[in-house]
């Protein structure tokens, strides 16, 4: 998923040893996709959770996938080391 490699390009010389992404969308039937949660939980060793979050922060706003969908509403986003 592009959001797991932009992630993992943020972190040189740290690569992570799991990610695990998941996206949830709202769909309203006559409307489209209203919001989409984003969920990432991570291993990375080194790394604090602060970093992660903001890593998985940057992957949110610049990923491909995330340009992609940018007329969605609402993206919210959980970042977890675990």
């Amino acid at each position: 998923m592009a959001v797991e490699r932009r992630a993992r390009s943020v972190w040189t010389g740290t690569p992570p040893e799991r990610l695990e992404v998941t996206a949830t969308a709202t769909f309203q039937a006559g409307e489209g996709v209203e919001s989409m949660h984003l969920e990432v939980v991570g291993q990375v060793p080194g790394v604090d959770e602060e970093a992660f979050k903001n890593a998985a922060e940057d992957a949110k706003n610049n990923c491909p996938i995330s340009k992609a969908v940018v007329g969605i509403p609402e993206i919210t986003l959980a970042a977890t080391l675990g």
